[in-house]
């Protein structure tokens, strides 16, 4: 199906195969979250919030936005946030992350993070820490490959 979303300043957008998310930012301090039926387009609910640098994935039942800390005026640490794709409704938030996420494991409902000299796995329904390892300072990074599959996850030169 084919339609139109109205609107400026899109950012990004994210599917599940059910609904279609719509990431706008009105200035630099208000984003706005847009949620579609992807089937025809009817609007299923909308979020005005403060700043939003990118929607991660959608996983799980859950949106996963990335958003500055609080009185930081880059993207450096980051936060973690969760919505209920139902409703736009936040499920959890986790601080005091580098701005590049590394990865989500669709198949094993885990957002990958790196914090500083940490690899961390985080449930996205509930965002409790599912695992955690110390590596070399921002060492870490996956390799996503198929949807519902992680790839290759290496840590520094050694293979897990």
């Amino acid at each position: 199906p084919v339609f139109t979303v109205d609107g400026s300043g899109l950012v990004t957008e994210r599917t599940d195969g059910h609904a279609l998310y719509v990431l706008r930012q009105v200035d630099l301090n208000t984003s706005i979250i847009d949620a579609y039926r992807a089937s025809d387009g009817h609007p299923l609910w909308s979020l005005r919030t403060g700043r939003v640098t990118d929607l991660i994935d959608v996983i799980r039942g859950v949106l996963l936005l990335r958003v500055p800390e609080i009185g930081t005026t880059n993207e450096d640490p980051s936060v973690a946030v969760a919505l209920d794709v139902r409703n736009g409704h936040e499920v959890w938030r986790r601080s005091g992350y580098v701005s590049q996420f590394t990865g989500v494991g669709n198949a094993f409902g885990l957002l990958i993070t790196e914090n500083g000299s940490r690899l961390e796995a985080i449930d996205v329904r509930t965002g409790a820490t599912a695992w955690s390892h110390v590596t070399a300072d921002r060492a870490a990074r996956t390799s996503l490959t198929e949807p519902n599959r992680i790839g290759e996850l290496e840590i520094g030169r050694a293979h897990v």
